[in-house]
């Protein structure tokens, strides 16, 4: 990185190519948690909630709970939002109806 400054374009290029795992684990088993996500009655579901979900998920398995989450709110802000806030932020109202009459 002593040389980023020198060569910006190059060391960019460097940290893309870099940082690519040489194991395709990863992504395989990121797809396929996406796939279970996605079932008929989930396929509207947006980019943006897919991401938060699986956000929440990675953080669950690195062990944070919802009482850390707790803790780091304890200057008394309210972070809390309702179903309607949340159905709005990402969506979640507009679902079409499948194949089969389901929502």
């Amino acid at each position: 990185m002593t040389m980023a400054p020198k060569y910006p374009q190059l060391s960019r290029f460097a940290i893309d190519i870099l940082t690519i795992p040489a194991s395709s684990c990863e992504c395989e088993r990121l797809f396929s948690e996406l796939g279970d996500l996605l079932e008929p009655k989930r396929r509207a579901i947006g980019s943006e909630l897919l991401a938060a979900l699986q956000l929440i998920r990675s953080w669950t398995r690195a062990g944070y709970t919802y009482d850390d989450a707790r803790r780091g709110n304890e200057d008394g802000g309210n972070s809390n939002i309702d179903d309607e806030e949340l159905a709005r932020e990402y969506g979640i109202q507009n679902w079409v109806e499948d194949d089969y009459g389901d929502t």
